[in-house]
């Protein structure tokens, strides 16, 4: 271990709230998406001939902060 890591294991608070911090993640990926598929294939219908070299229509998605 690191100084680093001696410093923050002694500063971590023991009764932290958050089970799983790792669930707070911008960047991680949930093992199931749930209640998306209408969406998922309408962006397929959207994106079809990319894998074949086509462009697509360009495509916006957005959406409340946390609904993926």
């Amino acid at each position: 271990m690191t100084r680093y890591d001696d410093l923050f294991d002694a500063t971590s608070p023991g009764d932290s709230v958050f089970a799983d911090k790792g669930a707070l993640d911008q960047l991680a990926e949930p093992d199931e998406m749930v209640a998306c598929d209408a969406q998922e294939q309408q962006l397929a219908r959207l994106l079809n001939g990319l894998h074949e070299g086509y462009l697509p229509t360009s495509v916006l998605i957005h959406g409340p902060p946390g609904t993926g």
